[in-house]
């Protein structure tokens, strides 16, 4: 088996103009059953008056209650910071089970930003593409 297979797969920002002084919607990620999580913001083109906030918040409840994670805050992005890669490396054997990605966005100025995680190391492997979190995958 091929470890890479072995993993889920989630957009947790689909590549979105963020519009200035909001707040990216991201989706919460539920890390049952998997010991790992590989989370990589990108940005675009970020706007002059940058990203304020990049953190991960976490929680034992869906939806609710979370709290900041000690350590998995990013400095904010400047307007020279387009195309960078941002990434965060967490054993989640040792979190809550809930991580949602929180993005705010520069005062008035739009950026492009995009997340995607990884979660791996799985209690069962994942056998199909929706398994996966994918829409289509192909092995050779």
């Amino acid at each position: 088996m091929i470890h890479a297979q072995d993993a889920k797969y989630f957009a947790v920002l689909p590549p979105i103009s963020v519009a200035g002084g909001a707040t990216a919607t991201t989706i919460e990620l539920d890390t049952l059953g998997y010991d790992y999580v590989e989370l990589l913001v990108q940005s675009g083109l970020v706007g002059a008056n940058g990203v304020a906030t990049i953190k991960v918040q976490e929680s034992d409840v869906s939806g609710s209650g979370q709290v900041d994670v000690t350590g998995l805050s990013f400095t904010a992005l400047v307007d020279a910071d387009d195309g960078k890669i941002l990434g965060a490396f967490i054993d989640v054997k040792k979190r809550k089970r809930y991580l949602t990605l929180v993005i705010t966005n520069g005062a008035t100025n739009a950026s492009v930003m995009s997340a995607i995680a990884r979660l791996s190391r799985a209690a069962q492997s994942p056998t199909t593409a929706t398994e996966r979190g994918l829409q289509e995958q192909k092995i050779v």
